[in-house]
């Protein structure tokens, strides 16, 4: 099938965009098996049908609890009070009014817990609601320099997932139904994770690719599959799922189901979150720099999102982590250069787009998702100073970069034994890279460039026959026999954004919140970068 879906296009019109390219045809197919890639329009809050938008509208005031901003008093307890509050009743907006609001600014650490579903944490107006997060957290374990938590976390706390269920029949990516074992309590509105680890499965997930030696996690555990959709109906031990399978199903491998425990509809929104990392970044100098000031954490949610924000002076603005279906859009990054970019782990159907990095020198690593994320998308973020996007390792799988503008294209991390960067399914769709080459790195892209030395733990960025559409910038040519299909080398093509024409193709029409959400995009831009174009690359 890769064979038949390679093709290299060396295009020399005039025109700075190529047609419709031969990979969007391709995906026009009525068999899901011989497309280039998965649908990923199902990534996000609602699955992309439906605007953003509160449940429950009832208003709880912070200054009714005793937060007042601009009172030189440490508000984060107060805060705290009025969302439990909204808690309590089972949902609403806890509303701020515009000044400065002082975060963790004792000398106990202090944070924000959102652990109810149906609660929206909303600013003024966007930036006019500041908080100010004076002192960093620290990590539980002193030795995970990356594990300090967020200064607002959305979350149900520490839940095992119910019993695991083995899965009984097979099933193809795009499917829409698994059977279980037997029948485990599910019903409609359930979240369900489908989760699969073992060495039988490496030589599948890798192509037929071979590892290197230090890569020990998927040499001795072997590759790990996770995935988490939402529960349509049950028929006995049959779900049908509201989203399609991103992978195949083997029930002779250790294939399981279990309910997962999830909040719902919570959202961070319209507020400046300002922290206070102001050093010059170093990789891996101390928890301090790796992460003591990140924003926002989505942890075990669905249709919930990060919305209209500026994040200032930050190690890392947002991330996803263990959910399924969440939006990050529409946030600024600013101030100094942190550790990470808007990020996705553990989770499925993330969409993470509209997002601007003007820090300046760009997040260490930019936006990207790890730890066997799937469905992620990434689309149209802007990162004028980035070194690039980030597979951050673990086994991500079915990734797209869609429209994409950086100065570098690789800003990717990992720990060597977590390799390779990223399992199939990769797609980079019109990526406009600004910046040059490092000196001496080679302009023929190859992404299964493997060191001949295990003394050299770190090598290129390595991914899985990925397919790479409508590249422009200093990369003159790809190796393709470690691609899946490689087109237009050099010329943007269209459709500009895949996953706005796969959303078309699935409703019928472009959804208003995404026209709506693409008119505050332009505006944006023409605020912060001064550019009159929102289209790619300008053009």
């Amino acid at each position: 099938m890769k064979n038949a879906l390679l093709c290299l296009l060396t295009l020399c019109a005039s025109s700075a965009w190529a047609e419709k390219p031969g990979a969007w045809q391709a995906f026009q197919g009525e068999d899901v098996a011989q497309r280039p890639f998965i649908d990923f329009s199902w990534a996000g809050a609602r699955y992309g049908e439906q605007e953003i938008a509160p449940v429950n509208t009832a208003i709880f005031k912070v200054a009714d609890y005793g937060a007042i901003p601009g009172d030189a008093l440490d508000d984060t307890d107060a805060i705290q009070r009025a969302i439990d509050a909204a808690s309590a009743a089972h949902g609403g907006i806890v509303q701020f009014e515009a000044g400065t609001y002082l975060l963790n600014s004792g000398p106990a650490p202090r944070r924000l817990i959102v652990s109810a579903s149906d609660v929206v944490l909303r600013g003024a107006q966007q930036g006019q609601t500041h908080f100010k997060m004076v002192n960093a957290l620290a990590p539980a374990n002193p030795a995970q320099l990356w594990a300090a938590p967020a200064l607002v976390t959305f979350t149900p706390g520490k839940v095992q997932p119910g019993p695991a269920s083995p899965l009984a029949a097979p099933a193809r990516m795009g499917d829409t139904r698994i059977v279980l074992s037997a029948p485990a309590g599910f019903k409609q509105g359930d979240f369900v994770r489908i989760e699969m680890q073992s060495t039988a499965a490496n030589a599948s997930y890798l192509e037929g690719k071979p590892t290197r030696r230090i890569w020990s996690k998927i040499n001795s555990q072997g590759v790990k599959v996770l995935e988490m959709h939402e529960v349509a109906s049950v028929d006995g031990a049959v779900l049908h799922l509201k989203t399609p399978l991103t992978t195949s199903i083997d029930p002779r491998l250790p294939w399981t189901a279990s309910k997962a425990t999830v909040l719902r509809n919570v959202g961070f929104e319209g507020i400046r979150l300002e922290g206070s990392f102001t050093e010059r970044f170093v990789h891996h100098k101390n928890a301090y720099h790796d992460s003591g000031f990140c924003g926002v954490e989505l942890d075990q949610t669905v249709h919930s999102w990060v919305r209209g924000n500026q994040f200032e002076n930050v190690t890392q603005p947002a991330v996803i982590h263990a959910g399924a279906a969440n939006t990050i859009m529409l946030n600024t990054i600013a101030g100094n250069s942190g550790h990470l970019s808007f990020a996705a782990t553990f989770s499925t159907y993330s969409l993470i787009g509209l997002n601007l990095d003007v820090t300046a020198e760009g997040q260490w690593h930019g936006v990207g998702a790890s730890h066997q994320s799937a469905g992620s998308v990434f689309w149209r973020n802007i990162a004028p100073a980035s070194r690039g996007i980030d597979s951050h390792a673990n086994f991500p799988r079915h990734t797209l970069f869609d429209a994409i503008e950086s100065r570098g294209m690789w800003g990717s991390g990992g720990n060597y034994a977590d390799l390779p960067n990223h399992l199939a399914g990769l797609v980079i769709w019109n990526f406009h890279q600004t910046g040059q080459l490092e000196r001496g790195e080679s302009r023929i892209l190859d992404l299964w460039s493997l060191p001949d030395s295990d003394a050299k733990q770190y090598g290129p960025y390595t991914a899985v026959n990925p397919v790479l559409v409508g590249y422009v910038g200093p990369y003159s040519d790809v190796n393709s026999a470690n691609m899946r299909l490689v087109e237009s080398m050099g010329r943007h093509v269209a459709p500009e954004s895949l996953y706005e024409a796969m959303l078309e193709k699935r409703l019928g029409r472009l959804p208003a919140w995404l026209l709506s959400a693409k008119r505050e995009w332009a505006a944006l831009l023409k605020a912060r970068l001064g550019r009159d174009n929102p289209a790619l690359g300008g053009q």
